[in-house]
Order: C-alpha cells, then sequence, then structure tokens
C-alpha cells in the first residue's frame, strides 16, 4: 500500500503470532554487521525495549532502531523515513559491537528511491500539514532532486512545526543553503540569522550567514559571523561539549568558517589573519578528513565571489 511503516507493523504482528521474542528489521539495501558473537548478549540487556545501531561510517552517529523485543512497545510511524515510536516508558538503548551499514544504490536505483519518496512525502504532507517531520523529509527529497526553491519552503515549515529544536535549527540551515546555492543570498543571510533562535548550538547557521555575507560583498560582517562559528564548531570550539545529533553538515562544523576568514580578511587587506586563517582552514580541513573522513559536496568554497 505504499506505507513502509504498515509493512513493518505487519511484519511484527507475523512474528509476534509466531511467538518469536525478537523481531529484527532490516531494509533490503542495508546489512547487519557484527566482529564478534558475544555482541548478541547485548540483547539481555532490553527486557521490554529498542535495540538502536549504529552506522558502519567514520560519523557514528546515525543510529537505527533495528531489533524490538515483542510484542511490540510501540509501533512503525510515517510512510517513509519510517522510525519506531515509543509507548511512553519504553527506552531505547544502543548495543554495542553491533552496526548496521547501507549498500551503494546505483544512479537509476537512487532515482527511483527519490521519485517514490516524493509522491509519499508530498502525499503526507497533504494529509497532514501539520507534521514538520513529513516537511524536512520532503525538503530532502527536493533538494536531492535539485528543486532547491521547493526544499527551502519545507524546511522552513518543518522549523516552524517541529518540537526538536536541533532539526529545527538544522532545517533553517539547510533552507539558508538552497537560498545561497541559488544565489539569493539575502534571503540566504536573513534564514541563517532567523535560525539562530530556533537553536544557539548550530554552527552551520553562522557559517551560511558568513558565506552569504562574504558573496554579498559584506566583508566585516562575515568575519564576525565566521568566528562565532568557530566559536561553536568542533574544531577550535565548544562543539564537542554541545550535543548533536547526525544532523550536520561538517564543513560547517569544521574547516567552512575558516575558508571564508582566509578570503574575507585578505579583502580588507589583513593579510596577517588571512595567512593565519589559512593554516587554521588546512588544519581544520585535514582534521575533518582525517577523523571522519566525510564530505558532502554541495557548497562551493570562496576563491571569488558571485
Amino acid at each position: 500500500c505504499n506505507d513502509f511503516a504498515a509493512a513493518r507493523n505487519f511484519a511484527l504482528e507475523q512474528a509476534t503470532a509466531l511467538g518469536a521474542t525478537w523481531a529484527v528489521t532490516v531494509d533490503t539495501d542495508e546489512r547487519i554487521i557484527t566482529d564478534r558473537a558475544s555482541a548478541w548478549k547485548e540483547l539481555d540487556r532490553f527486557p521490554d525495549g529498542v535495540g538502536e545501531v549504529r552506522a558502519s561510517d567514520k560519523m557514528g552517529t546515525y543510529t537505527k532502531e533495528r531489533f524490538i523485543r515483542l510484542p511490540a512497545r510501540g509501533h512503525w510511524g510515517w510512510a517513509t523515513h519510517e522510525c519506531f515510536v515509543r509507548n511512553e516508558g519504553i527506552w531505547a538503548e544502543g548495543i554495542s559491537g553491533i552496526r548496521f551499514d547501507e549498500l551503494t544504490k546505483t544512479k537509476a536505483q537512487y532515482a527511483r528511491k527519490l521519485d517514490r519518496d516524493r509522491v509519499i512525502l508530498e502525499q503526507m504532507t497533504s494529509a497532514d500539514p501539520s507534521d514538520g517531520r513529513a516537511a524536512y523529509y520532503l525538503g530532502q527529497t527536493y533538494y536531492s532532486l535539485d528543486e532547491k526553491a521547493l526544499a527551502a519552503v519545507e524546511y522552513r515549515r518543518c522549523a516552524a512545526l517541529i518540537d526538536w529544536d536541533e532539526q529545527a535549527g538544522f532545517a533553517m540551515y539547510r533552507a539558508a543553503e538552497c537560498f545561497y546555492a541559488l544565489g539569493r543570498n539575502d534571503e540566504g543571510f536573513a534564514t541563517a540569522v532567523d535560525g539562530l533562535r530556533y537553536s544557539a548550538r548550530i554552527p552551520e547557521l553562522p557559517w551560511i550567514a558568513a558565506l552569504t555575507s562574504y558573496q554579498l560583498g559584506n566583508m566585516l560582517t562575515a568575519i564576525g559571523w565566521a568566528h562565532m562559528s568557530i566559536a561553536i564548531g568542533e574544531s577550535d570550539g565548544a562543539g564537542h561539549h554541545l550535543l548533536r545529533s547526525h544532523l550536520r553538515d561538517l564543513l560547517g562544523v569544521y574547516d567552512g568558517p575558516w575558508d571564508v576568514l582566509r578570503f574575507a580578511y585578505r579583502a580588507i587587506g589583513n593579510e596577517a589573519e588571512a595567512n593565519r586563517a589559512e593554516k587554521r582552514y588546512e588544519a581544520a580541513k585535514s582534521k575533518r578528513e582525517a577523523k571522519l573522513g566525510y564530505h558532502r559536496p554541495g557548497i562551493p568554497n570562496l576563491p571569488v565571489r558571485r
């Protein structure tokens, strides 16, 4: 019925009817990985809860509910990008020694997934305009389809609806990023600054404010916002103490703001600070790449202003 949560709930019902004590949920493009047999004993710690499994990438912050004690104390929700909604008082804990991985999709497979998700998410947001989570994933889908103007609308709608401050702030960052990519820097700047009222622990927001200020020719403003981003980032700031989930753009968390500074300082003739920023940029970039091995293309560096 084009509803993945419904399919998963049906599976839970069937597993319970068969007398199973655990359900293991694995998508067809996923693999559960463990390097030690004793890892399965971790399940004994969950008398009535849910076991979460971390992704196998180097970020290690992305988790999914993959082990559910039966009968299930909750249900799967959302027709796509589904998640397990636990009953009140039921906890989810991470299982050490077990992780999951996703198989690489071909371009054709990824295109089919995006087209499918678009149809489902548009139906969901039409049926329930107050669903901020669905709005976020519709924004993600539009972004991946390179429909950034539509994506920005959905990201902003998510921020206005969602209760989770981090997702609201990050959604505003993604909206600002869309405006930046479209060359609508005034809107990008305003959206980034507005995003800080949702969350003050998202360094990507002052980073995109710095990027758009630079593109608008406001060098001193760009420098100020870049330093603000660095202060709450993870390369040279307090970011490690500000709890974050997997919602992040590591360019903004690490080397992005130093990238702005090396060009902005040079634009105002401050070669000493530009050279210092250049060194910090290279160090932060190396730290990101060596520690996390991750780069999401999309926002270019700044050798010239548009």
